[in-house]
């Protein structure tokens, strides 16, 4: 919201007419003015656990096998989630699976800063994931727990050429370019 927007909005909330209730839904409260937040009364609303949204996704939705995927991947949103479906960003996640296990890395992560900046986050949440279930395969930790349940063949084969070292590397980069892609750009 602009500065000039948020001013003229702050008069209606010093001002509200007669039995209104105004409901104001932000993703972000640190990007309002401070006159604006102290009148307003926060509620906060926790994303749904991936375990409880794959459970929806399967039973409302009809989805199958990539349920548990899409539930990580939305991080608890059940209309992102209903998104990725109607986008087939599960095929898309193949795609880009298949890149990531047959390219050098350096020259992935280049092609990867490239992408819009809009669908950069998503793509560095997936393939944290995709780092994540590496790590969990390569210490022999339960497969339930692996986020790309169809594709844990692949995932064991990575897992046992890189090491742990060179795993934890590549994930701290992706939280470290998500945290950073979050604090400073504007993907709208």
């Amino acid at each position: 919201m602009t500065e000039e927007a948020a001013n003229a909005f702050l008069k209606t909330l010093e001002e509200p007419p007669a039995n209104s209730f105004i409901i104001f839904i932000v993703e972000h409260t640190f990007q309002l003015l401070e006159t604006i937040l102290s009148r307003l009364v926060e509620v906060r609303f926790e994303s749904l656990s991936c375990g409880r949204l794959a459970e929806i996704l399967e039973r409302d939705y009809g989805y199958g096998a990539e349920s548990h995927f899409l539930a990580y991947q939305s991080q608890g949103s059940i209309g992102v989630a209903r998104q990725f479906k109607e986008n087939n960003f599960f095929d898309v996640k193949n795609s880009i699976l298949d890149s990531f296990l047959t390219r050098d890395a350096r020259d992935f992560f280049l092609d990867l800063v490239q992408t819009q900046t809009a669908e950069l986050d998503a793509l560095l949440h997936f393939l944290c994931g995709v780092l994540h279930d590496v790590l969990l395969l390569k210490y022999s930790v339960d497969a339930q727990y692996v986020i790309n349940q169809d594709r844990i063949a692949d995932l064991t084969a990575l897992s046992e050429r890189v090491s742990s070292e060179n795993i934890q590397v590549f994930l701290t980069v992706c939280e470290d370019a998500r945290r950073l892609l979050k604090r400073n750009v504007n993907t709208k």
